[in-house]
């Protein structure tokens, strides 16, 4: 593993890992993180894709872990920013160090919605996974879960004006976010189009020009990212074809799994790679 520097298009650093395999790797994978979540989370993941031949690299998003200022309060960034600067940096640095070499994309979450609003100048992704990765509506919610995701988007732009950053640190919800990302957050949330409403304004967007194919994992204990959700998400995806694998963990011999224990299982990932690689 080699920790990295990258300097994204505006000039900003950003704090990144790179691991590659024995040889030359037949693949790189750009592993996009979920909101608020550091880097180290997806050493397991990287360190198996090694072994496997895959190169890859994730990144810590401006505001966040290593890519954090020393005062979150004031600090300026945006979900678009994420993607369209921070995301396209980490392509950038894989096609230059591994030029020629196919590329794949694996979402988590945030990481994955993300994806759609890259720019299509930012290059050509052969192959795309995502796991966990939600269309944040908040009607594509059941129950008491429905009400609690509305009001976490009603909340936010109040708990950001009187904190100046949204703190899911002290929630034990990974890294605190910056207020611009978590008040778009937000935004999106209250707004049926949830991120189709960004990509509207962007027709250069990914969403509205990938052809590759786009397997989504839905996970049946996560919470954050119910099976509606999921499957409202990749249809925004207007080219590509795409599928939705449903994930019960009974049936891989587990009690549960969620949205974040899916990376301590190690035995999940050999199916990832095989996608990956441009298996079934």
């Amino acid at each position: 593993m080699e920790s990295l520097r990258l300097v994204a298009a505006d000039g900003y650093p950003l704090a990144a890992d790179l691991s590659v395999p024995v040889g030359e790797p037949h693949t790189v994978v750009l592993i996009a993180p979920a909101l608020g979540t550091p880097r180290v989370l997806y050493h397991k993941w990287m360190r198996f894709l090694a072994e496997h031949g895959f190169a890859s690299l994730v990144l810590d998003y401006r505001g966040i872990g290593g890519s954090a200022p020393s005062r979150l309060r004031g600090f300026r960034a945006t979900l678009l920013d994420w993607a369209r600067l921070d995301l396209a940096a980490g392509l950038d640095v894989l096609k230059m160090r591994f030029p020629g070499v196919p590329v794949a994309w694996f979402g988590h979450s945030m990481g994955g919605q993300l994806f759609g609003l890259l720019p299509t100048s930012a290059g050509p992704v052969d192959r795309v996974l995502l796991v966990g990765t939600a269309h944040g509506y908040w009607r594509h919610w059941k129950g008491a879960r429905r009400w609690g995701v509305w009001l976490l988007w009603h909340t936010i732009p109040l708990v950001t004006l009187f904190a100046g950053f949204f703190p899911m640190r002290s929630a034990g919800h990974g890294a605190d976010i910056p207020s611009g990302a978590a008040r778009q957050w937000a935004e999106w949330g209250r707004d049926p189009r949830y991120i189709g409403k960004a990509a509207q304004d962007l027709p250069d967007s990914v969403f509205h020009h990938l052809t590759s194919s786009i397997r989504s994992i839905s996970i049946a204990d996560d919470h954050y990212a119910p099976p509606t959700s999921v499957a409202a998400l990749v249809a925004l995806y207007a080219q590509a074809p795409t599928e939705v694998v449903n994930l019960h963990p009974e049936s891989e011999g587990m009690r549960r799994i969620g949205h974040f224990g899916v990376f301590r299982r190690s035995s999940l990932f050999p199916k990832w790679v095989e996608y990956l690689r441009g298996g079934r």
